[in-house]
C-alpha cells in the first residue's frame, strides 16, 4: 500500500511545484538603448518618459521589469530572437513588422516621425527630398526613418551611436544635416559638451 501511494504523492508534489512556478511572475525584459530625452541612463539609473511607461506597464501586469542595456542593433536582434520582450521608441518598418507588434500611441500625435536638422542659416537648403542628394546626413546607427530614405543607397548616411553624437557632428561641420524624430532633439544632461 505504501508503494502505490508514493508515486501519487510524488506526482502531486510535482504538480504543486509546477503550479507554484507557473504562478510566479516572470520578468518583463525591456530592450534598452538610450534615446535622450525619452530613454536615459544616468549614474546607472534608467529614466525618461518611455522607460517610465514600460515600468508602469510592468507594474500593472504584476511583473518585475528587467532592463537589458544594448546598442540599438543588438536590441533589435534580441527582440527578434526572443531574448527580450518589449521595446519602446523604435520606428516601424516592414522588416521589423516581421517580429514586432506595434501599438498605436496617442502621445505622439502632434510630432513628426522625422525631421532634418541643419545649422543656422542652412534651413533653405532642404525643401524637398532631392535636395538631400550630395549632403552628408548623420543618422543613429541601426535606426530606420522612412522607406524611401532607408532604401536609398545613393544617400550619404553617416551613422552615429546616438543622436547627441549626430548633433555634435552637425555643430562641428562634419555633416550637413541630422535626421531624427522631431521630439528626439532634446539634448539632455549637460548639453553637447562643446
Amino acid at each position: 500500500m505504501i508503494f502505490s501511494l508514493l508515486p501519487r504523492l510524488l506526482a502531486t508534489a510535482l504538480l504543486c511545484a509546477a503550479a507554484i512556478a507557473w504562478a510566479q511572475p516572470t520578468a518583463m525584459r525591456l530592450a534598452f538603448s538610450e534615446l535622450e530625452p525619452w530613454k536615459t541612463l544616468q549614474d546607472g539609473r534608467h529614466g525618461g518618459a518611455y522607460t517610465e511607461i514600460v515600468r508602469e506597464l510592468a507594474r500593472r501586469l504584476g511583473q518585475p521589469l528587467q532592463i537589458v542595456d544594448c546598442p540599438l542593433k543588438r536590441c533589435l536582434k534580441m527582440l527578434e530572437t526572443g531574448e527580450t520582450d518589449i521595446v519602446i521608441g523604435v520606428q516601424q518598418s516592414p522588416e521589423r513588422l516581421r517580429y514586432l507588434h506595434y501599438l498605436a500611441t496617442p502621445y505622439r500625435r502632434t510630432t513628426s516621425d522625422r525631421v532634418f536638422l541643419v545649422r543656422k542659416g542652412d534651413a533653405a537648403r532642404i525643401g524637398r527630398y532631392e535636395d538631400l542628394r550630395g549632403l552628408r546626413i548623420a543618422v543613429k546607427a541601426g535606426s530606420e526613418y522612412f522607406d524611401r530614405f532607408d532604401e536609398d543607397a545613393t544617400m550619404l548616411k553617416d551613422p552615429s551611436p546616438n543622436n547627441v553624437s549626430s548633433l555634435r557632428k552637425l555643430l562641428l561641420g562634419r555633416v550637413d544635416a541630422v535626421l531624427m524624430p522631431e521630439d528626439g532633439g532634446g539634448i539632455g544632461r549637460g548639453g553637447l559638451g562643446l
